[in-house]
């Protein structure tokens, strides 16, 4: 893991797929979005915000949705690899304010 910062160590919790009845330890990446090279600012922080908002929907969904919270992508991406959209509103989050988009889509 040393070598590919993007995996982590995680755990499937119980009951994520019909029939586990024990927790999964197992490797893994946090969920991205990938994106073409100039994505609009603004909409890759639109995008982040909208995951933000919809974090506990999909915990509820799903398993492995608690984790898909954008404030796990820190660790797990080189700064120089995001979106200066998402890199503002993951500092935003982690100021704990959610205030809207900054930058208008062009």
């Amino acid at each position: 893991m040393a070598e590919r910062p993007s995996l982590r160590r995680m755990r499937v919790p119980v009951g994520t797929f019909r029939g586990q009845d024990e927790a999964i330890d197992t490797v893994g990446s946090w969920s991205l979005i990938l994106a073409r090279p100039g994505l609009d600012p603004g909409v890759a922080e639109r995008l982040v915000r909208a995951m933000d908002k919809a974090r506990d929907a999909l915990a509820r969904a799903t398993g492995q949705g608690k984790g898909s919270d954008p404030r796990n992508l820190a660790e797990s991406v080189p700064a120089a690899w995001l979106n200066p959209g998402t890199a503002r509103a993951l500092a935003d989050l982690a100021g704990g304010a959610q205030s809207p988009p900054s930058e208008p889509a062009r």
